[in-house]
């Protein structure tokens, strides 16, 4: 629709700067509802915002240094993951998208038990307790950090979008990072963590 305003306006001379300004910006506030109705988690508007940006994190970037303590009082850092593939969650409860995503999550987290896999939930809501309850009453049973202060969300891995899922490999590179939730995500999410998941089992075996 952009693309069509533009070449529309660029051929005639019968609308000022400023009108043109307008009339596209109306144009694009209108395709809003059929986007958010055809894609109601926000993946297709997503890509519209952040065209000419890769979503996903190049591979060979090392899991930034961190420090954490999970809502059962078990403290981590990037070291307690070697030799295991980690997915990382970060999200909130406020967060529509991220809350459909949770049972997807639960799968992949109980279809991987036996693997060298860990899943971790970092979450940036406000209130602690309301947390506790939402991750009981929604069965997360796996390692869950409250970022009250948003030092691992916004300082040490710069996330500005929720949810988003960054899958770091058995040597401590980050493999994938991408950012909302749908059909497309669910299917990349699946395929890198399987991969990264096969590439660890094959490393341990070479190490024997």
């Amino acid at each position: 629709m952009m693309r069509i305003a533009t070449l529309f306006f660029s051929k005639t001379r019968w609308f000022s700067k400023p009108t043109w300004i307008l009339t596209s910006a109306v144009l694009l506030w209108a395709a809003i509802p059929a986007l958010a109705q055809e894609d109601p988690y926000g993946e297709a508007f997503a890509k519209v915002l952040q065209e000419g940006d890769s979503a996903a994190r190049r591979a060979k970037d090392a899991l930034p240094a961190f420090e954490a303590v999970t809502l059962e009082g078990e403290r981590l850092s990037q070291g307690s993951f070697a030799g295991t593939v980690l997915l990382i969650d970060f999200w909130g409860t406020w967060c529509p998208p991220c809350v459909a995503s949770i049972p997807h999550l639960q799968t992949l987290h109980e279809r991987s038990e036996k693997d060298p896999f860990v899943l971790l939930s970092i979450s940036n809501d406000h209130d602690g307790d309301a947390l506790r309850s939402f991750v009981a009453k929604h069965d997360m049973n796996w390692p869950q950090v409250w970022d009250e202060d948003r030092e691992l969300t916004r300082r040490i891995f710069r996330i500005s979008r929720y949810p988003t899922f960054v899958v770091v490999g058995h040597d401590g590179k980050v493999r994938y990072q991408q950012s909302g939730w749908g059909s497309e995500v669910e299917r990349q999410l699946d395929a890198e963590v399987g991969r990264a998941i096969r590439a660890a089992k094959k490393a341990a075996k070479t190490a024997r």
